[in-house]
């Protein structure tokens, strides 16, 4: 008897990545890998590619696409797939993670001409509602973590093969992944990965299970030389497992058709160990990681972890509300398209939604995720595109993000807006013809790795340090920018501030709001299109009435206040914009003040602001009623598989008005341009 070792490689980019990263992400990690690999025929391998990943491989390294292909008939390898556009199953309708499914099926067929029957669990977040559509798309097996085993009670010596689940009597292969494995390969020394397995096959077991991801082999840190430079880590490997005869290698489906279950099981709801500690609230994050941290040390680890659970994957609706809204319009574009008449049509719009259902920005755990505005603009370009095929109007009034506040969902011509109840604030501004949402910011939050950042930390003395024991290091002008917002980073806040208040303050959050407006519950209505609360300002009666008129040259917003507290307050209306080019452009406010997007303007009497966009996108406010404008970017700290990254989220402009006695009355225009020869493809 042989120990069977069965390793996957899963290489994934997301939807809307830079050319360049993937192609980076190519040249150091799956061009080599898949290289070496072809050198040792007798080696068995599992592939998974993602939809995105091939898509870009197809258009710029095509004879990459054909040695896996050889490597297919030569049956070296096996392709498994997942939902073509990698989203996260659990979080789409049935009838895209049936039509994921087949997409990437279909293409598996065509391009390698090999009939994918594995399936790699995005994220491996796992729920039973999934086994329907598993089971309807032809899959006959899946790979999940050992974690998700160990939580019903069986012990890691168990799970060195695979289990049958079932739905209604139909059976389904799952294969859990070694988290050991997932650790020792390929970052520990060739004769500690050896050694492991030595004891495995000592021990009995059939096989050694392994899924993991593909940019590990040279795109980490350190990983390149390690895996292909000096150490030549990945050929050494299979030189060594091919001498040894107590070892072989052999592919899932191998695995599969010769071998016979270790049994029955029924799997919690759940994903990978780490998963559970990033999808808590930041205080509950750190609180767990630090109960873990405490039984490690106290030696009772290996013998808890079953029992020691954090959130689950869904937990991200919550944790950040940017991602609940995109979540929320994509469900709500979804049910739109299935009315589109022309089957060609729907056809498209529905191709669009599934690429805005890719799962990287519905996120964050070590990886950018939610964090990088581009993987967001991706999600919101091919739900624009989706949304340009329902036609120009469509207007209604519910609770569309599940927040507990009713939006004012308008589509009007070229525009797209979402006004929330809270606040009475502008949570959505999207052109559908630039296919861009200007609102797609990030609110500044608290997250439990900005607690304990150490400095200069080592990898370990041999190997290379894997992506999570990897130091954390920030820069003083990164320090500056930690900070923390009280409320969402939207549009059409309401604050009643001093008006000499300095930006500082403004940028830090460190001030005081007079007035119960940013929060509060504002009454909505459609004829017109409103917004009004009555509150309070320096305890004082108060009243806010907004008018949104959507049209051809943009919105136009008459703002009506009455505050008893006229004089001694301003009233500032705060708005928090996302640029496409992030800092590349220029400030315009009248004909003497230019200024680069990443400075700090404090404007008097500025009548006319305009963003102007390297992209070719003019954003322009007209404020003739405003005595000042405060205008700064803003950044987040998170992190990443580098360390911890400063990225730009928006822009904050503050808007200040006189207030007098009894009813004011101000008007702001916001029109979206488009210069000659931009760049902003829609």
């Amino acid at each position: 008897m042989t120990l069977k070792l069965l390793l996957g490689v899963h290489n994934h980019q997301p939807v809307g990545n830079f050319e360049h990263v993937m192609e980076h992400a190519f040249q150091q990690a799956y061009r080599p890998f898949v290289e070496v690999l072809d050198e040792f025929p007798s080696f068995k391998i599992t592939y998974h590619f993602t939809g995105p990943l091939l898509l870009f491989l197809e258009a710029r390294h095509p004879e990459f696409l054909k040695t896996l292909a050889h490597q297919v008939r030569r049956r070296q390898a096996e392709i498994v797939v997942s939902g073509f556009y990698e989203p996260v199953l659990v979080s789409i309708p049935e009838a895209d993670r049936l039509g994921q499914i087949q997409r990437a099926r279909r293409y598996v067929k065509r391009r390698f001409g090999y009939d994918a029957r594995g399936l790699w669990l995005t994220e491996r977040v796992y729920e039973s509602e999934l086994l329907p559509a598993l089971l309807k798309s032809g899959i006959r097996y899946v790979v999940v973590d050992d974690y998700h085993f160990l939580q019903t009670g069986l012990t890691e010596d168990r799970l060195h093969g695979y289990y049958l689940t079932e739905h209604e009597g139909q059976p389904l292969a799952i294969f859990p992944i070694s988290e050991r494995l997932r650790y020792l390969i390929p970052f520990r020394p060739l004769d500690e990965v050896m050694a492991y397995l030595r004891r495995l096959y000592e021990a009995g077991a059939r096989a050694a299970v392994i899924f993991d991801d593909g940019e590990k082999f040279g795109l980490w840190p350190g990983t390149h030389d390690w895996v292909y430079g000096k150490k030549q880590w990945l050929r050494r490997f299979l030189e060594r497992v091919l001498q040894e005869p107590w070892i072989e290698p052999l592919t899932y489906t191998e695995f599969l058709e010769t071998e016979g279950p270790l049994g029955r099981v029924y799997l919690p709801t759940g994903s990978y160990f780490e998963m559970g500690e990033w999808a808590l609230p930041a205080p509950q994050a750190r609180a767990f990681a630090e109960f873990v941290h405490t039984l490690r040390e106290q030696g009772v680890w290996d013998r808890v972890r079953p029992f020691v659970k954090g959130g689950i994957w869904r937990n991200f609706l919550v944790k950040y509300p940017e991602v609940n809204r995109m979540h929320k319009k994509m469900l709500l574009l979804r049910r739109q398209v299935e009315r589109i008449s022309r089957p060609e049509k729907r056809r498209e719009a529905v191709h669009e939604i599934h690429r805005a259902q890719c799962n990287d920005a519905y996120w964050h755990g070590v990886f950018g995720g939610v964090y990088l505005p581009h993987l967001r603009h991706a999600v919101y370009r091919h739900l624009l595109r989706a949304e340009r095929a329902l036609g120009r109007r469509f207007a209604a009034l519910r609770d569309h993000d599940l927040d507990g506040f009713q939006e004012l969902y308008l589509r009007h011509q070229d525009l797209v807006l979402q006004i929330s109840e809270q606040g009475g604030t502008l949570r959505e501004f999207s052109s559908l013809s630039l296919a861009y949402n200007f609102q797609n910011t990030l609110t500044r939050r608290y997250e439990h790795y900005h607690e304990g950042i150490t400095v200069g930390e080592a990898p370990p003395e041999e190997g290379v340090a894997s992506i999570h024991e990897i130091g954390k290091t920030i820069t003083a002008e990164t320090a500056r920018e930690l900070k923390y917002d009280w409320h969402e980073r939207v549009s059409f806040i309401d604050h009643f501030l001093p008006p000499d208040i300095g930006w500082q303050e403004l940028h830090s959050m460190a001030f005081h709001d007079e007035g119960d407006f940013v929060l509060g519950r504002y009454q909505l209505g459609q004829q017109p299109f409103r917004a009004e609360r009555k509150g309070t300002v320096a305890g004082q009666p108060a009243e806010i009435q907004k008018f949104f008129s959507p049209g051809r040259q943009g919105l136009e917003v008459t703002l009506r206040v009455r505050a008893n507290e006229a004089g001694t307050l301003a009233y500032v209306v705060a708005h928090n914009f996302i640029l496409p080019s992030a800092l590349q452009g220029t400030l315009q406010a009248g004909p003497g003040t230019r200024a680069p997007f990443a400075e700090v303007l404090d404007l008097a009497s500025p009548e006319v602001l305009e963003f102007h966009d390297a992209s070719g996108v003019v954003l322009r406010l007209r404020v003739p009623e405003a005595l000042r404008a405060v205008v700064f970017p803003f950044y987040t700290v998170s992190q990443s598989e580098s360390g911890l990254d400063l990225t730009y989220q928006g822009h904050a402009l503050y808007l200040f008005y006189p207030l007098r006695p009894g009813w004011n009355r101000f008007v702001q225009h916001l029109e979206i341009l488009k210069t000659k020869g931009g760049t902003l493809h829609a």
